[in-house]
Formats: C-alpha cells, sequence, structure tokens
C-alpha cells in the first residue's frame, strides 16, 4: 500500500488536472497506473493543499494553507483532510519516519522563529518538540507582533491580510505603513516569522513601520473563485483590493495617511508598478523584478504559460487587456 502511494501520488502546485489549463490552489491527485485514472484527494478542502508526504503505514499528511494559517491535515477514509491538533502559525517542509509514526517539520509564527521540530504522532502536533535552535538570537529580542486583518471589496468580497505592528505597539493607532505585497501572485502572508533577501516585513516593522500585507484576489487560501478572480484583471483587481484595503486601515484610524509606503518583489513588483501609475496615495515605493508591459515580457520570463491564462490569452489576441493592464 506504501509502495503504491509513493509511486502514485502526485501534487499539483500550478494548474488543475481537469480541462483547460488555470491557475488554481494546490491540490494533490493519485494516478492508477493501470488505468491511467486521476482521482484528486480532497476535493472540498477550502485551501490550498502543499507538501504531501506518507506516513510508515501509508496515511497521507499535507500542509494546508487557509487564510492567514498554514496547518498539517490528515487524509481520512472519505479522502478528505481533518485539520491535526497543533499551534496557530505556519508548518512546512513535512519530512515523516520509514519505521515509525513520528513526523518532522518546520515551525513558525509572527514571534516564533522558524525551527525544525519533531512530533510523535502527525495528528497531535501539541507535544512536538524543537530539535534545532538557529534562531535562538531572535527570542532575546523584542519582536514585532501581527494579526489578521479583514474588509470588503468594491464588489462585496470580504479581503484579508495580515497586520505587523512595531515591537511594543500592537494595536497603536495612525502609524507609518508599509504596504508589502507579496509576490507568486499564487500565495499568501499570514502568521509566520520570515526574514531575508525576500521577505523584510520583519525588517521594516523593527524599523517603527506598521507592515500591511495584502491577501488580495489571486492568492491561495480562500478558495479556488476567490484565485481565479484574478484572470483576465491581472493587476486591476487585484489592485483594487489592496487599494481598498490600505483605505479601510487609513478610515480606521490604524494607519496614517500622511506617511504610507509601498513595495513587493516579482509580482509584487507588477503590484508596486501599476499601483504608483494610479494613486498619489503613496510617499515612497521599492519595486523589484516587476513587470511594466507584459507584452514585451511575452516569452521572456519562465511562465509564459500562466501569463496567458492571467490574461485571458496570448498578447495578439488580448492586445488591448494586456495594455490596459500594464503599469505604461
Amino acid at each position: 500500500m506504501v509502495q503504491r502511494w509513493q509511486a502514485n501520488l502526485v501534487q499539483r502546485p500550478r494548474g488543475s488536472a481537469e480541462g483547460k489549463y488555470e491557475d488554481v490552489q494546490g491540490r494533490i491527485y493519485s494516478i492508477d497506473p493501470a488505468t491511467a485514472k486521476i482521482e484528486r484527494l480532497g476535493a472540498a478542502f477550502r485551501g490550498s493543499l502543499d507538501e504531501p508526504i506518507l506516513l510508515h503505514d501509508g496515511v497521507l499528511v499535507t500542509t494546508g494553507t487557509v487564510g492567514t494559517e498554514v496547518q498539517i491535515y490528515t487524509e481520512g477514509k472519505d479522502k478528505e483532510f481533518a485539520k491535526s491538533a497543533g499551534k496557530a502559525g505556519t508548518y512546512a517542509m513535512l519530512s515523516a519516519a520509514t519505521q515509525s509514526p513520528r513526523v518532522t517539520f518546520v515551525y513558525s509564527a509572527q514571534q516564533k522563529p522558524a525551527e525544525v521540530y519533531v512530533a510523535e504522532d502527525a495528528q497531535d502536533l501539541r507535544e512536538a518538540q524543537p530539535i534545532t535552535s538557529f534562531n535562538k538570537l531572535f527570542t532575546e529580542r523584542d519582536l514585532p507582533q501581527g494579526r489578521p486583518y479583514q474588509w470588503k471589496a468594491d464588489d462585496g468580497t470580504t479581503v484579508e491580510g495580515w497586520l505587523i505592528y512595531p515591537p511594543g505597539q500592537f494595536n497603536a493607532t495612525h502609524l507609518p505603513m508599509l504596504a508589502l505585497v507579496h509576490g507568486g501572485p499564487a500565495s499568501a502572508d499570514g502568521n509566520h516569522f520570515r526574514s531575508d533577501w525576500y521577505d523584510w516585513a520583519v525588517i521594516a516593522a523593527c524599523h517603527r513601520w506598521l507592515v500591511f500585507r495584502p491577501n488580495y484576489r489571486g492568492s491561495v487560501g480562500y478558495g479556488d473563485t476567490f484565485m481565479r478572480q484574478i484572470s483576465p484583471h491581472l493587476v486591476s483587481r487585484p489592485g483594487r483590493d489592496i487599494l481598498e484595503g490600505v483605505d479601510a486601515l487609513v478610515r480606521d484610524g490604524i494607519a496614517d495617511s500622511s506617511q504610507l509606503t509601498i513595495g513587493g518583489y516579482s509580482y509584487g513588483g507588477y503590484m508596486t508598478n501599476w499601483l504608483i501609475t494610479q494613486t498619489s496615495r503613496f510617499k515612497a515605493a521599492v519595486t523589484g523584478a516587476g513587470v511594466v508591459e507584459h507584452a514585451a515580457n511575452w516569452g521572456n520570463d519562465d511562465l509564459t504559460f500562466d501569463d496567458a491564462w492571467y490574461l485571458g490569452g496570448a498578447p495578439w489576441a488580448e492586445e488591448k487587456n494586456y495594455n490596459d493592464e500594464a503599469a505604461v
């Protein structure tokens, strides 16, 4: 049973195995090699399923992104997934032992720097113990604190993001704010601790910025319909989501309207480039690896096939949309 699963388990981080190509959340399939029949596992799961592994007894375990949390889920007899008992935050990089029920993973939360943990049972992670202390220094410092934040888009859709407050200023008001837009766009921000060249929200917060991390249309963790709504309006629909979130934070007295900035890398760069052509709300912007003109980018990046899906077709077929959705 274990060998059959190991040979025939497929995880699709991009696209679906049903019908025409479209970008959807992470899905897990099994394939019968005798009949080539493909079966989707966890079809009713609302979020994104990623990193599936098999336990020693053939039980399937995976991480699942729902909203601002990434938890561990175990497959049941109905081929749907139930959340394992654990702590709020983000689980990643699952690994299983071949002869015991033990699992290891990397765990972090906003005030809990990432370490490797081992749990005796994948269905109960509450007593998992860290086996590394690479980030011990951070635990000795006053760290930023975070929380989810929701607002209504112009079409009535509830959109969510994650707020990171400067150390010692949790729930303070009228703060200078950096809207830091995640890449992907098939990704999401939430309850995790990261600090590197790509994700510098913690660094910005430690320099007294409130950091707003919007999970705009196209993000994972909110259902396939929410993710699909980025197409064919690759920047304008998520752009409105982001601006409406910024305006809600100002209206709620959380952000200072005179001290708003924005930034992002990759797709976050796409959005930053476009947003600064649409509004004068932001006093400064920082952008990396972001496209300013989609037709010129055609065929020059690594994922042309999904650019066509995001923009509704090839540039010669959808010229107006390519132009309308470009920063220039």
